[in-house]
């Protein structure tokens, strides 16, 4: 996706960042959503304020947990092209080796699961993006389902205040440049 990755680095080039977003932008219009995978983490990035746009960037946790996440996917619910809402399937991996079995179940969906009324972009920045430095539950809530582990937010990085600033500068900038900025200004 044309966005940072879980190391918050750019997983493209900024003049291709750029000019997908101007693209997207230009053909708004038309477009019903913008659905990425490949990070192995169930994310959002939001487009600048200024866009036309008002679908996030959706990005699907992976199958694969090669980032302590555990495998999860989504299913979407939609309304000809309008996408309504999301839930995601997860499984818990046990840490102490190989499974017997795999269970999928029911983990959250996005409406429910983060208070919001619509996948709007308005909706992702008020109740989520915006809330994520100063309201625990939130970050609790962003985290758990970030990796699909319930105790991601009381262990490791998920416990770190850099990486909680770091995520909500990287869910609102997805240019190198505008990330880097909000960190600068969030540790003020």
């Amino acid at each position: 996706p044309p966005t940072l990755d879980y190391d918050f680095q750019p997983q493209w080039q900024d003049q291709y960042t750029v000019a997908y977003s101007d693209i997207v932008d230009r053909h708004a219009h038309v477009v019903a959503g913008q659905l990425f995978g490949h990070l192995h983490a169930d994310n959002f990035r939001l487009p600048a304020p200024s866009a036309r746009l008002q679908q996030p960037i959706f990005i699907t946790g992976g199958v694969s947990p090669v980032f302590e996440n555990n495998p999860s996917f989504r299913v979407w619910n939609h309304q000809g092209g309008e996408l309504r809402d999301f839930t995601v399937y997860s499984a818990n991996l046990r840490v102490d080796g190989p499974q017997d079995t795999l269970s999928f179940e029911e983990g959250y969906s996005a409406l429910s699961g983060f208070g919001l009324e619509s996948l709007a972009v308005s909706e992702w920045r008020t109740k989520v993006a915006v809330p994520l430095l100063d309201d625990d539950g939130v970050w609790r809530r962003y985290v758990s389902a970030l990796w699909a582990r319930d105790d991601a937010a009381d262990e490791g990085v998920g416990a770190s205040a850099e990486f909680r600033r770091k995520s909500a500068c990287g869910i609102q900038h997805i240019r190198q440049r505008d990330f880097e900025e909000c960190v600068r200004q969030s540790r003020r």
